[in-house]
């Protein structure tokens, strides 16, 4: 099945397609470009989204919008002509787009994985309204992934992380973050096999290149102190983002901070190709019904962590199913998403647990007859 990973910026969008015949780049259907504008532009009648909604700004200004990823967390209407509409009612309308334009390539996408800020915590509203967005966009199962755990996991120039390496992630586009990622185990079957460590930010940055450079270094020297490390503590400084093509600031960092800069190709695509890597190696994730002898069992299971929100039933009740169908889907409180499946062949009696419910290990969550 096709998949879709996502890198929600505030100025741009990227989108690989993940497939059986491996990942592939969703262009912009408008300019061609390999980052969609984070845009959308309502002319009375119908939405345009990305380079296609700037082409329409020069003419309507007033039914165009940008950014709107930066106001979720509020998500107040915006006026657009002579209607309003949410920011994530936007975000909805441009994923929409986006899986549109991967379907009529690869054929259906119903899983997404997408990235959030590095400091978005579990139960934060902003991964809720992505979740949402997602969701109205036709997502059917929506997992979300920290932007720079999603950097380290890309495949990379050079050798591949060993675990334990501490490696800095500088995220320069239209703001900065540093984030300090402890690699894991890739093999690793939980939820997000790396960690942050910290996590800085400049909201505004210098018009002048060198006092961007001035302020991020003294951003990430400010992390390391904070986090009570030194530089020869550092594996490597990992660049991300479009602003890291800037001629010269790769070395300027890599004097500033004393630590090896890891060269990468396209700097602005590494977070979205490492989620799409991300995406490829999280699957199959199947959580199997205890087993019982009895007739009529209750299904219960072992959950990572101990408790996740249940999405939805995927059978329903009087239902038959064979062993290894998945019964229902639910999140873990990292984001990510797992399924339910039989241990043996049988019928959904009767659902104790309703979609949205918390559930933990061990729960009743529905009665099956074998």
């Amino acid at each position: 099945m096709t998949g879709l990973a996502i890198d929600l910026g505030s100025a741009t969008v990227g989108a690989v397609a993940v497939t059986d015949r491996g990942a592939e780049i969703v262009c912009d259907q408008t300019s061609g470009d390999r980052r969609w504008p984070c845009a959308v532009h309502w002319d009375g009648d119908q939405i345009a989204v990305g380079a296609l909604a700037e082409h329409r700004r020069v003419h309507d200004p007033a039914g165009y919008s940008t950014g709107f990823t930066r106001d979720l967390a509020s998500d107040q209407p915006m006026l657009l002509g002579a209607r309003s509409f949410r920011p994530v009612e936007q975000l909805a309308d441009l994923l929409t787009v986006i899986r549109t334009a991967t379907q009529r390539r690869h054929g259906r996408v119903d899983r997404a994985v997408v990235t959030i800020p590095n400091d978005c915590p579990p139960g934060d509203t902003w991964r809720s309204r992505v979740v949402a967005a997602a969701e109205s966009a036709g997502f059917l199962a929506v997992e979300l992934l920290a932007g720079a755990l999603a950097a380290v996991s890309a495949p990379l120039p050079g050798p591949a992380f060993d675990r334990g390496d501490l490696v800095l992630v500088y995220d320069l586009g239209a703001t900065f973050d540093v984030t300090l990622v402890r690699v894991g185990d890739e093999h690793h079957v939980g939820d997000e096999h790396h960690e942050v460590v910290g996590h800085a930010r400049v909201g505004e940055l210098d018009e002048h290149v060198g006092g961007v450079l001035a302020q991020t270094l003294e951003c990430c020297q400010e992390l390391l102190v904070r986090l009570g490390l030194a530089a020869g503590n550092l594996t490597a400084i990992l660049p991300v983002g479009g602003g890291c093509q800037q001629p010269g600031l790769a070395a300027a960092v890599e004097r500033g901070l004393g630590v090896p800069l890891r060269r990468v190709d396209e700097p602005e695509l590494v977070v979205v190709r490492g989620a799409a890597h991300w995406l490829s190696r999280s699957t199959p994730r199947n959580l199997v019904a205890a087993a019982s002898a009895e007739r009529v069992v209750p299904l219960s299971f072992t959950i990572p962590g101990g408790s996740a929100r249940l999405l939805r039933w995927l059978v329903t009740q009087t239902q038959s199913y064979e062993p290894g169908a998945s019964l229902a889907r639910v999140r873990l409180a990292g984001g990510g998403i797992w399924e339910l499946t039989a241990r043996n062949r049988g019928t959904l009696e009767q659902i104790l647990a309703g979609e949205g419910a918390i559930v933990a290990t061990g729960d009743w969550l529905a009665l099956a007859r074998h």
